[in-house]
């Protein structure tokens, strides 16, 4: 995908769209509107926004991009419908599972998870619906382009560590991922770059530090499109 038809892409999915800076709290694994007064724990307030679409009425979506440490960069959406039960996700971005890396150079991975799920990498457990759909989408990274990339195989879920998972609601789970990751060709390389730093930083050091996702500026320019497609 080249950076036109990205641009183009992204400018698509942000007609018609309005987003409204917003602090939340976000306490045990649940997003809540935070307006005044104390927050419910220290450092439970997150920025955010409120994106809503002229052409999706009565659709709204919160978004905001928690603290997490830079091995993996995570959004938080959700989004609550007149017609429909809320979606509550977490996107995790992180790099391919070890014994994949070799077989999936330049490419990044987009875990999606049920918000009641801990945000920690190490207990989101990477499922499967028995019939080789995976909550971790592989995806390919260029300049400024990103795309979905092939599938994981029976033996690469294998190899990864997939536990098939048939309790899962999969047609909300991954509903509007493969619409939504293309708005994110800008950021796609930073990603991956700040992944693969990361990866070798806490490698010889043992020290992680705060990602990309942790700045206002994360918001507005992935958060803020990517829940825009995902309305």
């Amino acid at each position: 995908m080249n950076n036109d038809n990205s641009s183009a892409i992204k400018d698509t999915s942000l007609k018609g769209v309005s987003a409204i800076p917003q602090l939340f709290s976000y306490v045990n694994d649940s997003m809540s509107i935070f307006v005044n007064g104390t927050p419910p724990t220290p450092d439970s307030t997150i920025a955010g926004s409120i994106v809503s679409d002229t052409d999706k009425p009565g659709r709204i979506a919160f978004v905001a991009t928690p603290n997490t440490q830079s091995s993996t960069q995570t959004m938080i959406t959700n989004i609550v419908s007149n017609n429909s039960a809320p979606s509550n996700r977490a996107f995790n971005f992180m790099l391919p599972p070890k014994a994949l890396q070799e077989s999936r150079p330049g490419q990044i991975c987009l875990q999606v998870v049920p918000i009641t799920t801990p945000l920690s990498n190490s207990d989101s457990l990477l499922l499967h619906n028995g019939q080789g759909l995976g909550n971790l989408v592989p995806i390919i990274v260029g300049q400024s382009s990103v795309s979905l990339a092939s599938p994981f195989t029976t033996d690469e879920m294998k190899l990864a560590g997939f536990k098939e998972d048939l309790g899962v609601d999969w047609g909300g789970l991954l509903d509007g991922v493969t619409k939504a990751i293309p708005v994110i060709a800008d950021t796609g390389l930073k990603i991956y770059n700040e992944l693969s730093s990361s990866s070798q930083s806490d490698t010889k050091s043992g020290v992680k530090v705060e990602g990309i996702f942790s700045s206002i500026g994360s918001v507005i320019d992935t958060a803020i499109p990517f829940a825009a497609a995902l309305l």
